[in-house]
């Protein structure tokens, strides 16, 4: 018969090769709990608190712990950091990619709610313009990023991306040519750094796609 656990408090308490296969945990708290060569397979999670809580070595559903870890997203980061670097551990590297973009999704919402001071918390740590410029950067960063190849998870926005910069490429080359008084004088002048320019892209996004690729073929 598979052990229920509801509305317990683990917080901050230790197990090690502890295990829980086909428990079942609902409305628990782990806040600052830490769990070492662990087996939980099988286990199902329903509004459990994660908050702090520390795995290492654990055979674990790293699924099941994101759909209960906490809302804010410097805690959450921390947390996905941590499943990552477990899911190394014991050699799961299907999760990773998974959690590198639950990872830098946390991130970026970090820096949304430092850019607009969401709430008392964010208004207090960053209150500086220069705080938020920063926030702001990495926002930015993060949206290319994701457009250009996809956070290093997703080939297919490389091929994509790809293809708009050459559309884009030959729309300027286009307009270069066209008989106007401001494009003729500036035309070579364009032409050279489009040459240059997509000389430089090809290598960039050769390397970008053989990161990719090298990062699908580990995960197996």
């Amino acid at each position: 018969m598979d052990v229920k656990a509801v509305e317990c408090d683990f917080s901050f308490s230790r197990f090690e090769r502890a295990y829980f296969r086909d428990a079942i945990f609902s409305n628990c708290k782990f806040t600052g709990a830490r769990f070492e060569d662990c087996n939980f397979r099988g286990v199902t999670f329903v509004q459990c608190d994660f908050k702090y809580a520390d795995f290492s070595g654990c055979l674990i559903d790293a699924k099941q712990v994101v759909s209960n870890l906490p809302y804010e997203p410097n805690i959450r980061s921390e947390a996905l950091r941590n499943l990552r670097a477990n899911a190394t551990s014991v050699g799961d590297y299907k999760i990773q990619g998974m959690l590198v973009l639950q990872e830098i999704q946390a991130s970026y919402d970090h820096y949304c709610r430092v850019l607009k001071g969401a709430d008392t918390y964010y208004q207090k740590k960053y209150p500086t313009f220069v705080s938020k410029l920063k926030a702001g950067g990495h926002i930015l960063a993060y949206h290319v990023s994701r457009f250009v190849w996809g956070h290093g998870e997703k080939p297919q926005n490389i091929l994509f991306s790809i293809v708009v910069f050459l559309l884009s490429m030959s729309l300027i080359n286009f307009w270069s040519v066209l008989p106007q008084t401001s494009w003729a004088s500036a035309g070579a002048g364009i032409n050279v750094f489009q040459y240059y320019f997509v000389v430089v892209a090809r290598y960039l996004y050769i390397g970008l796609f053989i990161t990719v690729l090298y990062r699908k073929i580990s995960y197996r």
